[in-house]
């Protein structure tokens, strides 16, 4: 992140907005969790107005807390991308601003960042987050069973399959 915090304090207007854009998503992903669907979907609104975060699409997760380090990289690109309104999609699909980025799209985007930055990461995708953050979690609770159970219970997977996604 900081490697990416330099860039975007260098970068022209535009590809300035565009990385403190992705830039957010990445954070909220490794801090959050959330699935693709609900990652694309994340408005500023959603990060910016309460001091958790609370899941539109998985309803069965637990709302989180937003550390002070995800609040300061959500309020200076905030700052820096200055949103038409406080609604408005983090990444906005490239054919319509009032629709989220797919999936793909993301995707390819996410590659490319990566490739910029010399981050050696195989397909990295909205899993890649989704996994940053279990792996965390895991490792908070010491690399324990009773971490892979909170996780299980969490994402909706068999234990095994958190098991998977932590190694």
């Amino acid at each position: 992140m900081r490697q990416m915090d330099e860039y975007i304090e260098i970068a022209n207007d535009h590809s300035r907005v565009k990385y403190a854009c992705y830039q957010t998503v990445i954070a909220a992903g490794c801090n959050l969790g959330p699935k693709a669907k609900e990652l694309l979907s994340m408005r500023w609104y959603d990060l910016m107005k309460v001091g958790s975060y609370i899941f539109k699409l998985e309803k069965h997760r637990s709302a989180l807390v937003i550390d002070n380090d995800f609040k300061r990289i959500i309020n200076k690109n905030y700052r820096i991308v200055k949103p038409s309104f406080i609604q408005q999609y983090i990444v906005m699909g490239s054919v319509s601003s009032d629709r989220p980025l797919i999936a793909r799209q993301f995707n390819t985007a996410l590659s490319a960042i990566f490739d910029r930055f010399d981050l050696k990461i195989e397909d990295p995708s909205c899993m890649t987050f989704r996994k940053t953050f279990a792996r965390k979690v895991w490792v908070d609770y010491g690399q324990s069973e009773e971490g892979i159970a909170l996780l299980s219970k969490e994402f909706k997977l068999e234990k095994d399959s958190v098991r998977r996604m932590v190694r």
